[in-house]
């Protein structure tokens, strides 16, 4: 994506009760993806009323992007990524607007752009009367990466903590930061942030900021060298 002069933007957040992705077996589905920046949609109409084809087509691209930022959020890397399997494209439309596939198409080209033509994936196309938030283009994608065969990785370990590999970071104390904690859950193992000595409203903070960055599990390793006695209620207070 860099020498395409691509850059992908930050994931977005759900608008409502779901979440953006889901890993099962060796495939990742993504929840559908809008033209939104800022959790607020960037392009609002449909094609053949407030909006013409080639805004359709500059829409389905930041779809993609975005959707491409949630892959790598989840898989720590879009290197894992070893297939598109499917792209479905909804397109808002009015009156007898047949412009479907060329809207379509701005997403499909960047896709091929960026993975190559070997990896172009099946695609459905739907017309529809509207969209949420009122944008012209919803995408749906299914990415395949790879998983070993042998299955060397699952164990009672990893199917106890909710990981893809028996891996866990050392917690060091100093060491650790909220970004290499998630890097370390989004790649499938487990990220362990080092919070000796912190206060338990510095540690809930930290727990919020590798939240914000990683649906992955993750441990704190919250030992302490404090000498006098917290308060029951500032502990109970932190954490609820």
């Amino acid at each position: 994506m860099k020498e395409l002069g691509i850059k992908l933007p930050v994931p977005p957040e759900p608008f409502g009760t779901y979440v953006e992705a889901v890993q099962t077996g060796n495939l990742l589905f993504l929840s559908g993806m809008l033209p939104t920046e800022g959790h607020g949609a960037k392009f609002i109409g449909r094609i053949g009323a407030e909006l013409d084809v080639e805004a359709g087509r500059a829409a389905a691209r930041l779809a993609v992007l975005n959707g491409l930022a949630v892959a790598r959020q989840h898989l720590g890397t879009l290197d894992k990524v070893k297939r598109i399997v499917r792209l479905g494209v909804f397109v808002a439309t009015s009156g007898n607007v047949r412009d479907q596939p060329k809207v379509a198409d701005g997403a499909s080209e960047l896709l091929q752009d960026i993975f190559g033509k070997d990896k172009n994936p099946s695609r459905l196309v739907y017309g529809v009367a509207s969209l949420p938030l009122g944008v012209p283009v919803e995408l749906e994608l299914i990415l395949r990466y790879p998983r070993n065969a042998a299955r060397w990785n699952e164990n009672r370990l990893t199917a106890k903590l909710g990981i893809d590999d028996p891996v866990i970071q050392g917690p060091l104390g100093g060491l650790s930061s909220q970004k290499l904690t998630a890097a370390v859950s989004n790649f499938g193992a487990l990220g362990s942030f080092g919070a000796h000595g912190l206060a338990p409203e510095a540690i809930k903070d930290v727990i919020g900021e590798i939240r914000s960055l990683t649906s992955k599990p993750f441990a704190m390793n919250c030992g302490s060298r404090w000498k006098t006695k917290v308060p029951e209620h500032r502990t109970k207070n932190a954490f609820q």
